[in-house]
C-alpha cells in the first residue's frame, strides 16, 4: 500500500509538471518583443520560442531550466560588448540560433555562450560567427554540444582569439558533430574528466 501511494504521488507530480509547463513566443508581432522579457515570466520546464529577427539584448542570462529555441534562425548579436548567452541553471536547451559578435575579455574568457555549473544542458544546431570564445563550459556535468558551426575571422592571428569550445573543470561532456574554424584552439579540454569528443571537424 505504501509503495502504491508513492507511485501515485510520483505520477501526480509528473502530471502537474507536464500540465503546468507553457510555451512563450517572442517576436515582432507577439506578446513578448524581447527574449529577456519572456525569460522574466518563464518558469522551470517552460519553452521559449524565438521567431526570426535580429535581437540585440546585451547578456541573456538564463537562470531557469527552460528550452530556448530559435525558429527561422534568429540572430543574437552581442554588439562586440557582451557575453551573449549565460546558462546558470540545469537542464537548459539552446537550439536554432545564429550567435554573433561577442564581447572580448581574455581574463574572463568572454565569448558567445558560457555554461556556469550547469548539468544536463544541451547546445545544438546553432551557428556561431565572429565571436571571441565560442562555447565555454565551466564546471559542467553531462552536457551535450552537438551539430554547431563555430567560425570566426576575428583578429589578425588565431593567437589573439579564444577557443571554439573550451571545457574547464567538468565531467562527462559530449562534444559531437561540430564544425569549428578560425579559433585559437578548436576544442580545448582542461580538467575535463570522461569527456567524449566524436566526429568533429576542428
Amino acid at each position: 500500500m505504501k509503495n502504491l501511494t508513492k507511485i501515485l504521488s510520483f505520477f501526480f507530480l509528473l502530471n502537474f509538471v507536464y500540465h503546468s509547463a507553457k510555451t512563450l513566443v517572442v517576436g515582432k508581432n507577439q506578446a513578448y518583443k524581447t527574449i529577456n522579457s519572456a525569460l522574466a515570466q518563464a518558469q522551470n520546464g517552460d519553452t521559449i520560442l524565438v521567431q526570426k529577427g535580429h535581437y540585440r539584448e546585451g547578456n541573456i542570462n538564463i537562470q531557469k531550466s527552460i528550452a530556448l529555441i530559435g525558429i527561422g534562425r534568429p540572430v543574437l548579436d552581442g554588439q562586440m560588448k557582451y557575453e551573449i548567452v549565460s546558462l546558470r541553471a540545469n537542464k537548459i536547451l539552446l537550439q536554432g540560433f545564429k550567435i554573433i559578435n561577442s564581447g572580448e575579455d581574455e581574463v574572463k574568457n568572454i565569448g558567445a555562450v558560457r555554461l556556469y555549473d550547469s548539468q544536463f544542458s544541451t547546445i545544438k544546431n546553432n551557428i556561431f560567427e565572429n565571436n571571441y570564445f565560442g562555447i565555454t563550459i565551466q564546471r559542467g556535468y553531462q552536457c551535450l554540444i552537438q551539430n554547431n558551426k563555430i567560425t570566426t575571422n576575428r583578429g589578425k592571428s588565431q593567437e589573439l582569439i579564444g577557443d571554439g569550445v573550451h571545457v574547464w573543470s567538468s565531467a562527462e561532456i559530449w562534444i559531437k558533430n561540430n564544425y569549428i574554424s578560425g579559433h585559437k584552439d578548436g576544442i580545448y579540454l582542461e580538467k575535463a574528466n570522461n569527456t567524449f569528443v566524436f566526429r568533429n571537424i576542428s
